[in-house]
């Protein structure tokens, strides 16, 4: 049986189209576990009520908002109890297509080393979302100084399985057993930074990455960004932060590079965009305190 784990958080009718479009993409014995991610709209209410007569589908309410990695894993965790092997974790603004799910399957059971299956990552249009990445990135790319281009994978023209070292994070499947083998979800971080530090992950253990261009999905990621607030910065600073120091060794003074770099380009942005003006006190407190820890 395969598990689908899928993070939900106040965006429960956008999960309902992923769920369905899950449901609906391939006659493969699954199980879908809906983590809520202690939403504050009733999310869990309305989800519970939807699938309450639906065997399929468990709905599990987090205790707390406990962001990507803990969400994931309390997930993960159900999966196991469950006694289920391989596990898709995917973002709830992804759209299967059809033999994506036994596409990723299938591939992943009979590469005994393989952790992680990327699908191809389609935009609502059709075209490729391409974040395959095949070697690792520098700081200075990883800052934007310099280009990522020659790191990229070309996913418009790949058409076999590649290995590689980092696959989107809004969707993929796992063995779970190598997967906790490694070290899992590192609950270090809220939010964001995940590609990095599973690809860290990857390459410090015995297993391999794989991107597979036969299995494809619709990030539809309109329905849940063009939220912009200092929150979001914020945490997008500290997860880089925490990534760079414990999986890259990165010094004292390449942080505060870092640190520097990210908050400039915040504060100039909040000189146009009044949303990023709330908060601005704590996210420079929250970060810099970050950086020294």
């Amino acid at each position: 049986m395969l598990g689908i784990v899928v993070l939900n958080y106040k965006t429960w009718n956008v999960t309902l189209k992923c769920v369905e479009s899950i449901k609906k993409a391939d006659n493969v014995s699954k199980k879908i576990y809906i983590v809520d991610n202690c939403s504050p709209n009733n999310s869990y209410i309305k989800l519970q009520r939807y699938y309450q007569d639906d065997k399929m589908v468990d709905v599990i309410l987090a205790n707390d908002n406990l962001g990507y990695a803990k969400g994931n894993n309390l997930g993960i965790d159900a999966c196991i109890r469950d006694g289920i092997r391989y596990a898709v974790i995917t973002n709830n603004d992804i759209i299967f297509n059809e033999g994506s799910l036994v596409s990723m399957y299938n591939f992943i059971i009979s590469h005994n080393s393989t952790v992680i299956v990327g699908p191809k990552i389609l935009g609502v249009s059709g075209d490729v979302l391409a974040s395959s990445f095949i070697e690792e990135q520098n700081l200075l790319q990883y800052l934007g100084i310099l280009s990522k281009k020659r790191l990229s994978l070309d996913e418009i023209h790949a058409i076999k399985p590649i290995q590689v070292f980092s696959v989107s994070g809004c969707c993929f499947i796992i063995d779970i057993e190598k997967f906790k083998c490694m070290g899992a979800f590192d609950e270090g971080t809220f939010l964001y930074n995940e590609e990095g530090i599973l690809s860290a992950q990857v390459k410090n253990s015995e297993f391999n990455m794989f991107f597979l261009p036969e299995a494809t999905v619709i990030h539809d990621h309109g329905t849940t960004t063009g939220k912009v607030n200092i929150f979001i910065e914020e945490e997008l600073l500290k997860s880089g932060m925490y990534y760079w120091q414990k999986y890259r060794n990165s010094n004292t003074l390449q942080l505060i590079l870092l640190w520097m770099i990210f908050t400039l380009r915040t504060l100039i942005k909040s000189l146009y965009c009044k949303e990023l003006r709330k908060g601005r006190g704590k996210y420079l407190k929250e970060t810099w305190k970050t950086l020294w820890k």
